[in-house]
């Protein structure tokens, strides 16, 4: 489990402290979770938006993840904000549509499972369907809603030779 916590760690040390190559763990989660340590909010904000939101939740734990993006929701700006609202409803309430987002409110269920496919791993609509064992029509017309609100994307990819395009939850480097 620490060898699990410490790869986490340092993946996203990486992409959100690369000019701290000394900041260890201990420290950026007691910056992070004590409100009163100068540069807390500099440090929850630079969190927010380059870390991903399953590792930021596994960093942080969930009650101090619902503490933190529950008082500073408003006040970040990240691709994630959709994905981490969702994520606040479901340690809030065991279901992720209760997140802040108006969005996640209308989803459908059917989506929500689209959603959580492809936040795993990123795959085509066929083999979406085929997991659900739902028909490529109903899969394709939730997938088009997750990316008309920014959620997911899709990229082309080849496949046995053939074009075929691949579904993957935004993150910061398809945005920027």
């Amino acid at each position: 489990m620490k060898n699990t916590m410490n790869s986490i760690w340092e993946k996203n040390k990486i992409k959100a402290f690369w000019d701290r190559p000394n900041l260890d763990y201990d420290t950026w989660y007691h910056r992070v979770k004590d409100a009163r340590v100068r540069g807390h909010l500099r440090d929850v904000r630079i969190s927010f938006k380059y870390m991903g939101p399953t590792d930021i939740m596994r960093l942080l734990g969930s009650s101090t993840f619902v503490n933190i993006w529950g008082k500073y929701r408003n006040d970040i700006e990240t691709p994630y904000k959709i994905l981490l609202d969702g994520r606040w409803g479901a340690c809030v309430s065991g279901n992720w549509i209760v997140g802040y987002n108006e969005n996640l409110k209308l989803m459908r269920p059917s989506v929500k499972e689209i959603f959580d496919i492809v936040a795993d791993e990123p795959m085509c609509v066929y083999h979406i369907a085929k997991r659900l064992q739902r028909p490529y029509r109903r899969v394709h017309s939730g997938v088009k809603r997750l990316i008309e609100l920014g959620i997911c994307s899709k990229r082309e990819v080849i496949i046995n030779g053939r074009i075929s395009y691949e579904i993957m939850v935004i993150g910061v480097n398809d945005i920027v």
